[in-house]
C-alpha cells in the first residue's frame, strides 16, 4: 500500500521499530486504523511477515544483553530469573534460597558469608559454562 508515493508497510515497520514491537502505537503513528490491517499484511506478505519477526528478535537479543549484564556484575536477580527459566528443573527448589539473599539485597540487608559463597559459586558456574 502506497500513500503519496510512500509504502506504508515500511513506516509502519519504522514505527514498529521505535515503539518497541508496540503494534497499537505503531499504527498510530503511521495512520493506520486497525490492526486488523497489519495482521492481514502479516498473513499475506511473507516478507513483511519476516521483517516483523527480525525486528521482534533484535528485541529479544537486547534484552538478553541486558540481562547477561546484570548477571555478569553479580544481581542475584537476574541469576534467579536466568536459572529458573533455563533450567527450571536444577533451579525450582533451590530458588527459595535465592531468594532469600536477592530479598535481603532489596532490603539493604548485609550478605551473610554462606549467602555470599553462594553467590561467587553462582556467578563462578554461569562464567564457565557461558564465558562471561
Amino acid at each position: 500500500m502506497r500513500v503519496n508515493g510512500v509504502d506504508k508497510k515500511k513506516l509502519f515497520l519504522e514505527a514498529y521499530r521505535k515503539s518497541f514491537g508496540n503494534i497499537s502505537a505503531a499504527c498510530r503513528a503511521v495512520g493506520i486504523r486497525s490492526r486488523t490491517t497489519v495482521y492481514k499484511w502479516m498473513k499475506r506478505n511473507k516478507r513483511f511477515k519476516k521483517a516483523l519477526d527480525e525486528i521482534d528478535q533484535s528485541f529479544v537479543e537486547f534484552v538478553e544483553s541486558k540481562l547477561f549484564q546484570k548477571i555478569s556484575e553479580g544481581n542475584l536477580q537476574a541469576i534467579k530469573f536466568f536459572l529458573i527459566n533455563r533450567a527450571p528443573d536444577r533451579w525450582r527448589d533451590g530458588s527459595v534460597m535465592i531468594q532469600n539473599i536477592v530479598q535481603n539485597q532489596i532490603k539493604g540487608g548485609e550478605i551473610d558469608d554462606s549467602d555470599r559463597e553462594l553467590q561467587e559459586d553462582l556467578l563462578g558456574q554461569l562464567r564457565e559454562r557461558f564465558g562471561f
